[in-house]
């Protein structure tokens, strides 16, 4: 079969995929869930008919979300990620041994359970982790309902478009209950979608909403092959020390390192003037 795959709501673009093949498909309460099986990206989850992570690369993705924040914070222990329905995120915060609790909140259960059953490689028996919570739940409600704080809030949510079960939490409500949940010198990182010189009108949008929340706002980003473009993240803290052009400890993964980290960071003279970065 063919997977035709929009970009900027189809208005100019396209990508056509030969050769791919069908897993597995449901219309669950919230969106659209396909697995399907590409010949370059292997295995890949599919959410209303836009790649959300391919077995093949996901770790570049994943690795540039959570490794920044936790190389930074100087002792990340109670971490809170919102979305990350693969398993993946979780995985990776899951790497650092001083990590004593790791909640996860997914507002689909049945997407979890399918990620589990077809994507097992992307969670990595992160869900049963005794420092794992999985909860099933709205973001939003979440965090309205929540009494604690974190160290690090990581927010791993497909983009806002009209359908997605995420819409909501791509607001400033969102925002700004994220920065009341975390510690003085906590830190917030979510994917910003595309960043890149042609494309970033999105990713200003809102890293203009999170500095509303957050005295110290850093863009960064990574190529991922599957997804076709560069994708942006937008790290936030109100603790001037938590700065990710100084990380703290040295780690390195299978994509990430110290010298990578250094690379995230470095945007062209143009984004910067665009994003008001220094």
């Amino acid at each position: 079969m063919r997977f035709v795959e929009n970009y900027y709501d189809g208005s100019f673009e396209q990508i056509i995929h030969k050769n791919v093949k069908k897993i597995f498909e449901k219309k669950t309460k919230f969106q659209n869930v396909q697995i399907l099986e590409f010949e370059k990206y292997g295995r890949a989850l599919v959410l209303d008919g836009e790649i959300q992570s391919a077995v093949n690369d996901e770790f570049i993705y994943h690795e540039s979300l959570v490794h920044p924040a936790m190389c930074c914070h100087s002792n990340p222990r109670r971490i809170l990620i919102l979305g990350g329905g693969e398993g993946a995120t979780l995985r990776e915060v899951l790497k650092y041994g001083f990590v004593t609790e790791a909640v996860m909140v997914d507002i689909d259960g049945e997407l979890v359970d399918i990620c589990r059953e077809y994507l097992p490689q992307m969670n990595n028996g992160s869900f049963e982790s005794d420092k794992a919570d999985l909860i099933i739940d709205d973001a939003m409600r979440f965090l309205q309902e929540a009494k604690y704080f974190s160290d690090v809030i990581i927010a791993d949510l497909s983009n806002p478009v009209s359908s997605a079960p995420a819409r909501k939490a791509w607001s400033e409500d969102f925002f700004a209950l994220a920065a009341a949940h975390l510690h003085n010198d906590g830190i917030f990182v979510t994917q910003a979608q595309a960043l890149s010189e042609l494309e970033c009108s999105s990713h200003l949008f809102y890293r203009k909403m999170i500095a509303k929340y957050f005295f110290y706002v850093y863009s960064y980003r990574i190529f991922v092959p599957s997804y076709h473009q560069a994708i942006g993240f937008i790290f936030a803290t109100n603790d001037k020390r938590n700065n990710p052009l100084s990380v703290k400890r040295t780690m390195e993964f299978k994509y990430y390192s110290q010298k990578i980290h250094s690379n995230l960071f470095s945007l062209s003279p143009f984004l910067k003037a665009e994003l008001g970065q220094n």
